[in-house]
């Protein structure tokens, strides 16, 4: 999970450009860049890298926790039986 920050001086999420001021959080990668929460963990999910400097960001968790709807999958394994019968 990345470390929350809290803003010491006024500055931009270089994700969203955004302005925070002093005393918003924000999140800190290893490299030390600050970004917003939801602005990291988006951009993590697609990239492995800092956005401002291509540090490698490695095994780390996203900070924000996500449902994922697996669905029942007895119906895909039954729809995949159907296609190989009519295939033969």
């Amino acid at each position: 999970m990345l470390p929350s920050v809290v803003i010491v001086e006024k500055g931009v999420c270089a994700i969203c450009l955004e302005e925070w001021s002093k005393g918003d959080l924000a999140t800190e990668l290893p490299c030390k860049h600050k970004y917003h929460l939801e602005c990291i963990d988006k951009w993590l999910k697609i990239h492995s890298t800092c956005p401002q400097c291509r540090y490698v960001v490695e095994n780390i968790e996203s900070s924000v926790d996500v449902d994922v709807d697996v669905g029942d999958d007895s119906s895909s394994e039954d729809n995949d039986s159907s296609d190989s019968d009519s295939d033969e």
